[in-house]
C-alpha cells in the first residue's frame, strides 16, 4: 500500500492566499505603527513662511487634517499637517491651526516626514512667530 498525502490544487492555492493575507496584514500593522511613533517623535525646528491654509477632510468618518503650505527659507515648498498625536500627547491641533496666519513667518516644531505615496505631512507641534 502508498500511503501518502494527495494535495490538491485547492489546499496550495488556499495555503498561499492565507499566508500573503496574513503577511499584508503584517506589514500594514507595521507602517501605521511606524507612522505614528514618526509623527510624534524626532522632533526638529524649521523656518518658514506661511503661503496658504486648508482643512482636508478625506471622508465623514475621519477627522479633519489641517495643512499648512510654506516657503522655506530656501525658496522649497513644503507642506505641513496639523494633527493630534496620542504618541506626543497633543490634542489641540485646532487651536494651532487657527493661531497661524496665513503672510507669516514662523519657527515650527516638527516631527515626521513626507510620503508622497500615502498622503503624509510633516506634523507641527509648535509654531512661534518670527519678526
Amino acid at each position: 500500500m502508498n500511503y501518502y498525502r494527495r494535495y490538491d490544487t485547492f489546499d496550495i492555492i488556499s495555503f498561499f492566499l492565507i499566508f500573503f493575507v496574513c503577511i499584508f496584514c503584517v506589514i500594514s500593522v507595521i507602517v501605521n505603527v511606524h507612522r505614528a511613533i514618526s509623527k510624534g517623535t524626532n522632533m526638529r525646528k524649521e523656518i518658514a513662511i506661511v503661503t496658504d491654509k486648508e482643512v482636508k477632510r478625506v471622508n465623514k468618518n475621519e477627522k479633519d487634517k489641517y495643512l499648512v503650505f510654506c516657503k522655506t527659507e530656501k525658496n522649497e515648498t513644503v507642506v505641513y499637517e496639523i494633527t493630534d498625536s496620542w504618541i506626543a500627547g497633543r490634542f489641540d491641533s485646532a487651536n494651532l491651526y487657527g493661531s497661524i496666519e496665513v503672510g507669516k513667518k514662523y519657527m515650527f516644531t516638527v516631527a515626521g516626514s513626507r510620503n508622497t505615496f500615502m498622503s503624509w505631512y510633516p506634523n507641527i507641534y509648535e509654531a512661534e512667530e518670527i519678526q
